[in-house]
């Protein structure tokens, strides 16, 4: 017999190089990187925005209210809108910031990070931990697209949200309905989403003992309603309540909606936006990844911020902020997938920050410097003037030093034909006092004619101005447009004229 010599296995081959998007998911995965990825991708992608005293009216209007509570004016009273108290109290701690112009940025970008780690938090007890990752990025470069790039009310009390929300999951329903109620305070529109988290709650406790049911809905209701139920209790006590109803309740009901007509347009347009996180969304809601709760948690969420977004059908841009949130935990259960879902991501990812306003630095430092140059014009010619912006930009009275003439002083008030009726205020009641102040600088939207805004106080404005000298014209730019604005100027009824009749500017009574 001849030797044997077995024959020797061939070497092994070197293991598969992994797979890039399954390195990456995995990458993703320890803690500390998560949260650093949140920080860094909300720096990156809302600092240029930061400084900006143009970026949106209703959140430099915001900055403005907390600013003036320092000088000891009260909202509702003194300054007039119809966001809750909750949103105004923190504009105010705001306030106290060094520089509040971009402290109030730098406060919004530390409540998105904070809401990415709560949807990163969700998303796991819902058994998605690598869509929890995805979903939470898409809602920190989502927000920019929908204005959410500053300190929109939705920035902040998505926060409060998210977190009733993990307090519902682990059975924490009073202190839940506290977190709700608090991001109620913020927005009224918050109730639907409070209002599901409540009875998604109960429903799980529905076998329990109906007198222990009953003491729980009590307490639960009793927290919910507090954020809004003390304030309005403070404003009782000293005689403003009636203003306080009427931005909370009566304001909302009166307003008008969709005064454009082209709800059905702007509906779609917000759709079309939003597609790189309806996809997977949508996705998600078809075939959920639920574990350890009861089917449709997500669904119901959804839903209910719907409900929210059309109480008020105008459908502008910021509206769709609220339902960013379980829109991006609905994707995470589509995105749980290292290798198809992280491919999804990061395509659409990279397409979202393409065209998003994340990274106009130009137009932003380009914003940053007509205001400058608009704030300049007017103290040139009047150094401490008697100012008076109508439908302009309304921080331009923070920039040169002065007090807004009017508690209506967010652009709209008097100038929007939707919004006349909404203040406790009669609109062209108001704008004659302010004129019968006789501000020496009026700052108007070039071309400004009757039809461009309030019938009832526009012709007011304009007869004014027909006393006025024209100093010059400047380009503002908003985050959505850019417009040209036209100071005018050593108005004849401006020489010599004091406050506004029943009182001055510095508190509008």
């Amino acid at each position: 017999m001849g030797d044997h010599h077995p024959i020797a296995p061939p070497p092994a081959a070197p293991p598969p190089r992994a797979d890039l998007f399954l390195r990456i998911a995995r990458a993703l995965a320890p803690r500390p990187v998560q949260l650093g990825w949140f920080v860094l991708l909300a720096l990156a992608t809302r600092v240029a925005a930061w400084g900006d005293p143009n970026l949106f009216a209703d959140e430099l209007f915001y900055l403005q209210l907390g600013l003036r509570q320092h000088a000891g004016l009260l909202p509702y009273v003194d300054l007039w809108d119809r966001k809750g108290p909750g949103l105004f109290a923190l504009y105010g701690l705001i306030a106290a910031l060094p520089v509040p112009l971009i402290g109030y940025q730098v406060v919004a970008t530390g409540f998105v990070v904070a809401t990415a780690w709560a949807i990163q938090q969700l998303g796991e007890r819902l058994g998605s931990r690598t869509g929890a990752t995805w979903g939470a990025t898409f809602y920190i470069v989502m927000l920019p697209l929908f204005g959410g790039i500053g300190g929109q009310a939705p920035v902040f009390y998505n926060l409060f949200i998210a977190l009733a929300a993990m307090r519902v999951l682990r059975g924490q329903l009073v202190t839940a309905m506290l977190l709700a109620g608090l991001a109620a305070s913020f927005k009224q529109t918050a109730l639907a989403e409070g209002l599901f988290l409540g009875l998604w709650g109960l429903w799980q406790l529905r076998r329990e003992d109906a007198r222990r049911l009953i003491r729980l809905t009590l307490a639960m209701a009793a927290a919910g309603a507090a954020p809004l139920v003390l304030p309005g209790l403070g404003f009782a006590a000293i005689g403003h309540f009636a203003e306080f109803w009427y931005a909370m309740v009566t304001s909302n009901l009166v307003r008008t909606t969709n005064p454009g007509g082209d709800a059905a347009a702007r509906a779609t347009a917000l759709a079309w936006i939003g597609l790189p996180l309806l996809l997977p969304a949508a996705a998600g809601l078809i075939w959920p990844r639920e574990r350890g709760v009861a089917p449709g948690f997500v669904a119901g969420w959804v839903i209910a911020a719907l409900v929210g977004l059309v109480l008020v059908p105008n459908f502008l841009l910021h509206y769709m902020l609220p339902l960013l949130l379980p829109l991006s935990l609905a994707a995470a259960a589509a995105l749980d997938r290292p290798r198809a879902g992280t491919s999804y991501a990061l395509a659409a990812l990279l397409l979202v920050l393409l065209i998003s306003p994340s990274f106009w630095f130009a137009p932003r430092q380009q914003s940053r410097a007509q205001m400058a140059a608009l704030a300049a014009m007017v103290q040139r010619r009047e150094p401490h003037p008697r100012l008076l912006v109508f439908l302009g930009p309304s921080y331009l009275y923070e920039m040169v030093g002065r007090y807004p003439p009017t508690p209506l002083f967010f652009p709209y008030l008097l100038g929007a034909a939707s919004e006349d009726g909404t203040s406790w205020r009669d609109a062209a009641g108001e704008m004659r006092r302010v004129l019968a102040w006789q501000p020496q600088v009026v700052v108007v939207p070039a071309g400004l004619t009757p039809a461009m805004g309030n019938p009832r106080t526009v012709p007011l404005v304009l007869a004014y101005l027909r006393g006025c000298q024209r100093w010059g014209v400047e380009t503002v730019s908003d985050f959505t447009a850019s417009g040209q604005v036209i100071v005018y100027g050593d108005c004849k009824a401006g020489r010599s004229g004091g406050s506004p009749s029943g009182g001055g500017p510095a508190t509008g009574r």
